[in-house]
């Protein structure tokens, strides 16, 4: 099976809301729990019956199996080309087939094998039901790691704004919307999650959970909503010694919105990997507080600094200082200083 998550996403793709959606290759050796038809009935007087599965016949079960697996490894594939047509069919597929399968999925990423398990946790996040934040929540838990990730990114496809979802030509957005209302993707609320079990995940030992685990808290948090112990995580993570869990992490500090994410988005901007830079940039933007101008205008001024992060910190700047005219596309340092001081804010010289 071959159900990746892609880490190249982290690449820069379209504009600063790319939804990027970071993981990474994994495998698994865990072994599987023993099935629960195996274990002995309760049976006797005044002894509830086992809330066991519905038996299925085998042949039905791998197929269902081998055609879910399929959709979401090609859906990967597609994210990952920027196929934006054929991701939202076969986004489209994922939804009706979850819908009419959604008790059978549960069971097997209950109670499946490990192959199973990881392919329901990553199929289930396309169902927009809510019905399924609950298993997935309670498949962190899992004992093998790819679980984990899976449920962790599907968490995240439940919950996302439609804004990230980045339509691009030969996109087909009005497919999501079938006109006799039998199907319709919309994001769930995200206070329906436990914001505070997700953030955990950012100190588990595999980096692919870690970055799955910021991508999930992107939508989670906003301003004067962001519990300080996920703040101080989020903190913690931009520094992390895999390359897209910093730019996850980067990106949701952003998206707290907080005055104490500034000081750790500032020193982002001197990051070793061009994304976190720009990420901080856009982060910084976000908060719009002015006080990050020097800094990001000292970005513009590095000599080896890469045309791609002057773009976005240019494009960053004329958000963060409300600049709208043409002076808006420039990526000069020093024409940034003389806006910054036409604005009467200081920037030193």
């Amino acid at each position: 099976m071959r159900i990746t998550m892609i880490r190249s996403m982290c690449g820069l793709g379209a504009c600063c809301v790319l939804m990027v959606l970071a993981g990474c290759s994994s495998s698994s050796n865990g072994p599987d729990p023993m099935p629960p038809g195996n274990q002995p009935p309760m049976a006797g007087p005044g002894r509830a019956e086992p809330d066991l599965p519905t038996p299925e016949a085998s042949r039905l079960r791998n197929l269902r199996l081998i055609r879910v697996e399929q959709a979401v490894d090609n859906w990967y594939v597609a994210t990952q080309k920027q196929e934006y047509g054929r991701k939202e069919s076969l986004e489209l597929l994922l939804l009706q087939y979850t819908r009419e399968n959604f008790d059978e999925m549960v069971s097997d990423l209950k109670h499946g094998s490990t192959r199973f398990r990881r392919i329901m946790a990553a199929a289930l996040g396309f169902s927009s039901d809510v019905r399924a934040i609950g298993p997935l929540m309670e498949a962190l838990q899992d004992s093998n790691y790819e679980v984990v990730e899976h449920s962790l990114l599907s968490l995240y496809h439940l919950v996302r704004p439609d804004s990230e979802r980045h339509p691009k030509e030969g996109s087909k957005e009005g497919r999501w919307q079938n006109k006799d209302g039998l199907l319709e993707r919309a994001a769930l609320n995200p206070d329906l999650l436990d914001v505070e079990k997700i953030a955990s995940y950012l100190q588990h030992h595999r980096p692919g959970v870690r970055c799955n685990a910021a991508l999930a808290l992107r939508p989670l948090i906003g301003k004067d909503r962001t519990p300080n112990s996920v703040l101080l995580a989020l903190i913690n993570a931009t520094e992390d010694r895999d390359d897209a869990t910093r730019v996850h992490a980067i990106a949701a500090l952003g998206a707290t919105r907080s005055s104490e994410a500034i000081p750790h988005l500032v020193k982002a901007l001197s990051d070793t990997k061009g994304l976190c830079r720009i990420r901080a940039a856009l982060g910084l933007a976000r908060i719009g507080d002015t006080q990050a101008t020097s800094y990001m205008i000292e970005v513009l001024e590095r000599e080896k600094e890469t045309k791609e992060v002057k773009r976005f910190v240019g494009r960053s700047l004329a958000a963060l200082l409300g600049v709208a005219d043409e002076r808006a596309l420039s990526i000069d340092g020093a024409t940034w200083r003389d806006i910054a001081k036409d604005l009467k804010i200081s920037v030193g010289n």
